[in-house]
């Protein structure tokens, strides 16, 4: 996923193979666990699509927090799901969300290089 620092971004875990709703959780890149409403983020646990199937939870950061990171290189957050109707089970391996941020003049380039590029 590619973003910017200027607006908060959401990420989305997509829980899938579920009728029950799980208990999501986040970590940032070094296994910090992350707690809703605190350091600039906020966690939305969703609820279990009675279609697919799939439950949804988000992990919203905003610009502030974004803007006081190191985005030079690719940025990793986490989530893990645990059943929340059999509390003994094991909760699963933490995926991977891998985010690399875009800063202005490498956008304005690519943005320049694409009108290029365009017949006229």
């Amino acid at each position: 996923m590619s973003a910017t620092t200027a607006v908060d971004q959401t990420l989305v875990c997509n829980i899938g193979d579920v009728t029950t709703a799980v208990t999501v959780s986040w970590t940032s890149g070094d296994d910090t666990p992350i707690t809703d409403g605190q350091g600039g983020y906020t966690i939305t646990p969703g609820a279990v699509d009675g279609t697919t199937n799939i439950q949804e939870s988000s992990l919203t950061i905003d610009a502030a927090t974004l803007q006081g990171l190191t985005t030079t290189s690719p940025v990793i957050w986490k989530c893990a799901a645990k059943s929340s109707q059999y509390p003994d089970s094991e909760k699963s391996e933490y995926k991977d969300l891998t985010v690399t941020f875009l800063t202005l003049g490498l956008f304005f380039r690519s943005v320049c290089m694409e009108i290029e590029k365009k017949p006229r």
